[in-house]
């Protein structure tokens, strides 16, 4: 729909207030879309005009612009209300694209599932009601007709806000059934012990190329925004289990419009069901770094996940000179965060060595002993549950064996004997 096409920022900066989004955000997005970003204006504003939101001479600076770039469309940071919308578009020919509408036309574009692409769709429907205006001049005529009828365009304007709240509650239905469903299949799998594991964090923190490391998936990675909207799910491939289960949620952004949070909130409430989040952020990006975390841990407490245990990753490292990869410990002597780059796969063990600790119950480990003959009651142990795939004897009575064991299990029969760790081939 916009690939390709050229188009105007203006980056609209109140004197009264602090912009929620940078110049580069909207660049990002507006390229996101495919959209050829050929000039940039950046207009100081105290007060907005109650008529266009822009006061008319800085209006008629830009018309002469975009006659000269041979383009109507430009893109606001700032959310304009639609009369202001509608009276640019009559009076200077500007296709109007603010932030909210580059999101949502982000999310459509990308959502690939089913799930997804209703909650696209819901999300999009949700903002073009909040945008219906008396913008109908064909029922002029009706005026001197029956004193009954309120005016102009009003029974359209009912008519347009009727199918719409009868779409975004048929959607809203859908949504429903398949969430109720998702619910069923989350209980089933928890009370098999399966354990979640969710991925959160900024759109463009490095979320997919960290699930992509530690799954050996090859999910889909690049700099554009929101790359990942349909949840991914794969199980981590140093473990020998099926049952513990990442999970790539949506990518975040500051101030996500409403209607995407609340259209997203079927996705969002799988993270309720986790073991675990993960956390990650941009330690290049210091200048937001904090502020997006708390954003992020604001969204994680209206969804009611804000209790459940977490790591940090501090990803990136690698964009930083001299920075290494380590573990930062909190007050409880528990691995809080961890500083390392999913790209480069530095201190990647960092983060399995602290999962295997989150998990040592439910991961199993696959180890090659050489045992000697006075270690058979390790060897009737191992037989007794079951762990052992395969055994050979060898000379001087010796005995090779091949197990697959819980890692709580192994920690167990190193603490009863100290030795078997070096019985290790």
């Amino acid at each position: 729909m916009f690939f390709n096409k050229k188009a105007i920022i203006i980056y609209i900066k109140l004197l009264k207030n602090n912009c929620s989004s940078s110049i580069e955000e909207i660049y990002n997005l507006s390229k996101s879309l495919g959209i050829k970003i050929i000039f940039k204006i950046l207009i100081k504003i105290l007060h907005p005009h109650y008529k266009y939101f822009i006061n008319v001479g800085k209006l008629k600076k830009i018309k002469l612009i975009s006659k000269k770039k041979k383009t109507n469309l430009i893109i606001l940071n700032h959310v304009i209300t639609p009369s202001q919308e509608r009276n640019l578009k009559n009076d200077y020919n500007f296709n109007i694209l603010n932030r909210t509408k580059l999101i949502l036309n982000i999310f459509i574009k990308r959502s690939k599932t089913k799930i997804g692409k209703l909650q696209s769709q819901l999300a999009s429907l949700k903002y073009m009601s909040t945008r219906l205006i008396h913008n109908w001049t064909h029922l002029e005529r009706q005026k001197g007709g029956l004193k009954i009828l309120s005016g102009p365009g009003e029974t359209q304007l009912e008519t347009d806000r009727r199918l719409l709240n009868n779409n975004i509650l048929f959607i809203y239905k859908k949504l429903k059934k398949i969430e109720k469903n998702n619910i069923q299949k989350k209980y089933i799998k928890l009370k098999k012990n399966y354990h979640f594991i969710s991925l959160v964090g900024y759109t463009n923190a490095g979320k997919s190329t960290l699930f992509n490391n530690i799954t050996k998936s090859n999910i889909f990675v690049s700099q554009k925004l929101f790359s990942t909207l349909d949840t991914k799910l794969n199980k981590i491939s140093k473990f020998n289990t099926n049952k513990i289960i990442l999970s790539d949620t949506i990518g975040f952004i500051k101030n996500l419009p409403n209607e995407l949070i609340e259209s997203f909130k079927t996705t969002l409430k799988e993270i309720c069901y986790s073991s675990l989040i993960i956390h990650i952020l941009d330690v290049n990006d210091l200048k937001n770094l904090y502020n997006n975390e708390n954003y992020i841990n604001l969204i994680l407490k209206n969804i009611n996940a804000k209790n459940i245990k977490k790591i940090r990753i501090m990803n990136k490292i690698d964009k930083i000179k001299g920075l290494k990869y380590f573990i930062e410990y909190n007050k409880n002597l528990i691995y809080n965060t961890i500083w390392l780059s999913a790209k480069k796969k530095k201190g990647i063990f960092l983060l399995y060595k602290n999962l295997f600790l989150n998990f040592k119950k439910t991961i199993k480990v696959n180890y090659k002993l050489l045992l000697p003959k006075n270690f058979y009651w390790i060897i009737n142990r191992l037989y007794c549950k079951s762990y052992i795939i395969n055994k050979i004897n060898c000379k001087n009575n010796n005995i090779k064996i091949n197990i697959l064991i819980k890692i709580k299990e192994w920690l167990l029969l190193c603490k009863l004997e100290p030795n078997l760790k070096y019985c290790i081939i």
